[in-house]
């Protein structure tokens, strides 16, 4: 869905008016909001930048933490648990270790079993 931008600002345009106790006729009044909206919205986007900085030094922080390792590891078992071949009604693991799924996996074939495994993991 797309929202048109100058809708939403008239519509937090008349929220402030109506906060601060104006109305549409107070032209001087008017402007002075419509500079205290552009403080506040690029003051917004700022800090939108600064949260996406810092997101990624955390994301890089704890890229070799214990916990990252164990969640992956985890994530890892699931899915080589997840992976299993029906051969005359009877189910086989498709690779007999968890080394031989991590030495042969076939990318595609993880990427689509880890996903399925982490859906049924946080359901």
């Amino acid at each position: 869905m797309k929202v048109n931008k100058g809708f939403m600002y008239l519509i937090l345009l008349m929220i402030c008016l109506g906060v601060m106790g104006m109305s549409f006729g107070q032209s001087s009044s008017l402007s002075s909001t419509r500079n205290a909206i552009k403080t506040y919205k690029e003051k917004i986007i700022e800090l939108r930048l600064q949260k996406q900085t810092l997101n990624t030094q955390k994301t890089l922080l704890l890229e070799y933490s214990l916990e990252n390792q164990l969640l992956n590891y985890t994530a890892q078992v699931a899915t080589y648990l997840s992976l299993d071949i029906n051969e005359n009604d009877v189910w086989k693991r498709a690779f007999a270790t968890l080394e031989d799924f991590q030495n042969k996996a076939d990318d595609e074939l993880v990427n689509l079993a880890g996903s399925y495994s982490m859906i049924l993991q946080y359901l």
